[in-house]
């Protein structure tokens, strides 16, 4: 009897379907149900990208001041921070502390005899607690005759892609491990005198482009083969409390310092996308409420043009509860392949977007937050809910 009454059910409702209207409603629902949950998606990744334990790896931002070609023609020395300028520096809510670069004043050749390998070098110092990472053997002491190198990554990079391989096969290219056990002849010369002394690379920096040295053997160094004065920094990292704060990339602006572009790109690109999904989300929310009115709608024109039917089965003894399990089921399962096929294109869609962004540097989780989820099961909840307290008002009636 009961699966005799659902096919007369079916068939009843069936025809008289409004597919355009139920149509129109069904595709708002879902689109308001993709972009509702896509924003909710990127702006936890996004907060997910910039939590403290993110933040903390991004948060140095070396500084320099653009070169003046006038003054490099003239020999201008003045090209660096002075301290007014480093205390400004240090009085800004967003800095955390300032960490000064101290370069060599002297000259630097470093040579492999055996391999025939001479080149000019630089040195630089700064604060142990601005490393990256400090490795255990990162120590001198005067009197030491073996210089701790900390080298940049992008350097041993550009010898073994292109030098090495620039000499037809000449020089080998090496690991860090392998590197690590190289002594290097270094030739110090300076206005007073020279010395020769060797030098191990002990680590690799990822943060900072440059010949890292322990700032007391550039103390010392300095004062014993150089006449000069020290000279005003020409580059400062700074350790900052959020460097993706705009009152950041201001800074900067405003007073015309240079910084690696990518390292406030993805800062910029977050506030953006942010801002973008926040709209999207309202919009979202709109299309939601406005869809779901117009396929309530659409059902209860359909139950309103089957009414008289529906009433002649209910008095002939068909059950209202079980008329009102048949049409959750009816047009719930609608609800169901709706918020299903949303959820599925919220996916892929949030993989291109994660894509696109990650040429930014903005990289954000692959897979979609437990909370996007949670939100869509809820949707799901409240839908068939709200489904559920118009349909039994409207058998009660």
């Amino acid at each position: 009897m009961a699966s005799s009454s659902q096919k007369i059910l079916k068939k009843i409702l069936q025809p008289r379907k409004n597919w355009l209207q139920t149509l129109l409603g069904g595709v708002g629902f879902g689109v308001g149900i993709v972009f509702l949950l896509l924003s909710l998606q990127l702006y936890l990744a996004i907060m997910d990208f910039f939590s403290p334990h993110q933040q903390t790896k991004n948060n140095y931002l070396v500084l320099s001041k653009p070169i003046n070609m006038l003054g490099s023609f003239l020999g201008n020395q003045n090209n660096g921070f002075s301290k007014t300028e480093l205390e400004e520096i240090k009085k800004q809510p967003f800095v955390k502390e300032v960490g000064v670069f101290t370069a060599n004043q002297f000259g630097v050749v470093g040579y492999l005899e055996s391999l025939g390998f001479y080149t000019e070098m630089f040195f630089e110092a700064i604060p142990s607690n601005f490393l990256d990472e400090k490795p255990s053997n990162f120590e001198w002491n005067e009197g030491d005759t073996i210089i701790p190198i900390i080298l940049s990554q992008d350097m041993l990079d550009l010898y073994n892609f292109g030098f090495a391989m620039g000499k037809n096969g000449q020089l080998p290219q090496v690991t860090p491990a392998t590197i690590g056990l190289v002594t290097l002849g270094i030739k110090l010369r300076g206005t007073q005198n020279e010395k020769k002394m060797t030098a191990k690379i002990v680590g690799f920096s990822q943060r900072y482009s440059t010949i890292l040295v322990p700032e007391n053997f550039m103390r010392w160094a300095n004062k014993s083969l150089s006449e000069q004065k020290p000279k005003n920094p020409s580059r400062i990292v700074l350790q900052l409390n959020n460097a993706n704060s705009p009152e950041v990339a201001k800074f900067i602006k405003n007073n015309d310092y240079q910084i690696n572009k990518d390292k406030l790109l993805a800062s910029q690109t977050a506030d953006i996308v942010l801002k973008i999904m926040t709209a999207v989300a309202i919009l979202g929310s709109f299309f939601l409420i406005l869809s779901l009115v117009v396929f309530l709608m659409s059902m209860r024109l359909i139950l309103a043009e089957a009414k008289n039917e529906i009433v002649l089965l209910l008095e002939i003894g068909y059950s209202p509860q079980k008329l009102f399990s048949f049409l959750m089921q009816y047009f719930g399962l609608n609800i169901l392949i709706l918020l299903a096929l949303s959820s599925i294109s919220v996916y892929f869609l949030y993989q291109f977007i994660q894509t696109y962004l990650q040429k930014t540097g903005l990289t954000l989780v692959t897979d979609l937050k437990i909370e996007v989820i949670l939100m869509a099961i809820i949707l799901c909840i409240f839908t068939l809910l709200l489904q559920g307290f118009w349909l039994r008002k409207w058998i009660n009636k």
